[in-house]
């Protein structure tokens, strides 16, 4: 039988965003991303009035020391915009109902596992905030996002920033090992 020793480690990923600040203007909102030493980030946009999703979304592939992403929200704060949300724990992902997208974030989370190097969560507490400026709700909108707020993540959702927790373990090893 092979010790915990012989087994190969599963890869990490190299940048690991672990925390979140939103900005929001009119037309625009900007989701800043940070490493847990808040040594490396980067900077999602998201432009407002759209409905077609490849051209709300822009992610210019650029990482930013501190000192840059410092200059870049005094630029976002000196333009109008202000900040949404601080120190969001991870992006679920983005939700369409009838009308308009709304992103589902992580508002708090609990380290409950270490799996191979990895880190799993358990989401505490999450938030749902509108892509539009200011959203005009239909009545079958308010209804789905009723229902959709109704199915509570902090019972029994986990996520992991670094592993795919959808898959069994011995999967995830047998992906991540070395080509012979």
């Amino acid at each position: 039988m092979a010790s915990d020793a012989d087994l190969p480690l599963l890869r990490r990923p190299t940048a690991i965003l672990t925390s979140f600040d939103i900005y929001e203007s009119k037309t625009l909102l900007c989701i800043v991303g940070s490493n847990e030493s808040e040594g490396y980030y980067r900077v999602l946009r998201i432009t407002r009035g759209t409905d077609d999703v490849r051209k709300m979304v822009d992610d210019d592939m650029v990482s930013h020391s501190r000192d840059g992403i410092h200059q870049l929200v005094s630029r976002l704060l000196a333009s109008g915009m202000r900040l949404l949300v601080a120190k969001v724990c991870g992006i679920l992902g983005f939700v369409r109902f009838t009308k308009g997208c709304y992103i589902s974030l992580v508002a708090k989370r609990k380290p409950v596992a270490l799996l191979g190097g990895h880190y799993i969560y358990h989401v505490e507490d999450t938030r749902l905030i509108s892509v539009a400026y200011r959203p005009e709700r239909s009545e079958v909108e308010e209804k789905c996002i009723a229902t959709f707020k109704n199915v509570d993540l902090t019972k029994n959702f986990y996520y992991s920033h670094t592993y795919d927790i959808t898959h069994t373990l011995q999967k995830n090893v047998l992906l991540n090992r070395e080509p012979e």
